[in-house]
């Protein structure tokens, strides 16, 4: 460049060498940048480290939370619930209350108890109010089939009785007569006399000349054995005027 300055007569020199400094001061500057540049500063060496580690942190701490919502142990907190102590007071609460539910089941079985004996006595007693109204309704009837009976035999000793002088109207006589279930007389006596032997002994004449009651021949056993087997019957003439 210097030589072709020469060729130029009517050019400076100094021209050509303001530019080939400022070049070369760029040139030491790069260099310098590329070199060092700035490390010789404290301030701008602690603030880049500092950038970094700021930023790694920043981006491990949302992944340590967003981890720890994840895991399932620590969102069930509740498991916390099941403490001996509470456990511990349900279990003596329970057997109080089993003790008040079977007090009570004990006093509804004692009560249904005391009604079904109620309920028995009342039947027994209104099956016992019922036979004996029964045996009341068979005893009158048995009665009236006795009475029934025995007018007939007195028809029969009457028809074969025959009036002694001495007889009067208000003599009666009773006589206690055997009989067997066919109606044969096995025996008769005085058992309460008249007061007058002659009528007396008419009676038992009578009933030995019937001999045999005919109408007690098909008379049901237990009727015979109950009334018949042995039988008082009062003789009284009603045929006497006096």
């Amino acid at each position: 460049m210097i030589a072709n300055a020469a060729h130029y007569p009517g050019t400076q020199w100094y021209s050509y060498v303001l530019p080939l400094l400022a070049a070369c001061v760029v040139h030491l500057l790069l260099a310098f940048l590329m070199v060092g540049g700035f490390n010789a500063n404290p301030e701008r060496q602690l603030v880049s480290p500092h950038k970094v580690i700021q930023a790694s942190l920043v981006e491990l701490k949302p992944k340590a939370k967003t981890a720890a919502r994840k895991k399932p142990p620590l969102k069930k907190a509740p498991v916390a619930k099941d403490k001996p102590v509470p456990e511990k007071k349900a279990l003596a609460k329970k057997p109080a209350v089993k003790k008040r539910a079977a007090s009570k089941e004990k006093q509804r079985d004692a009560a249904a108890a005391r009604q079904r004996e109620a309920e028995q006595r009342e039947r027994a007693r209104m099956q016992a109010l019922l036979a004996q109204e029964e045996a009341e309704l068979a005893q009158a009837a048995e009665f009236e089939q006795v009475a029934a009976y025995v007018a007939l035999m007195r028809a029969e000793i009457a028809s074969r009785w025959s009036r002694p002088p001495s007889a009067r109207n208000y003599m009666e006589v009773l006589l206690s007569i055997r009989l067997l279930p066919n109606g044969d007389v096995v025996s008769v006596a005085v058992k309460k006399s008249s007061g007058n032997i002659a009528l007396d002994r008419s009676a038992v004449h009578a009933v030995e000349k019937v001999g045999r009651f005919d109408m007690l021949s098909g008379m049901p056993g237990r009727l015979f054995e109950r009334n018949f087997r042995s039988i008082d019957i009062i003789f009284r003439p009603e045929d006497l005027r006096l």
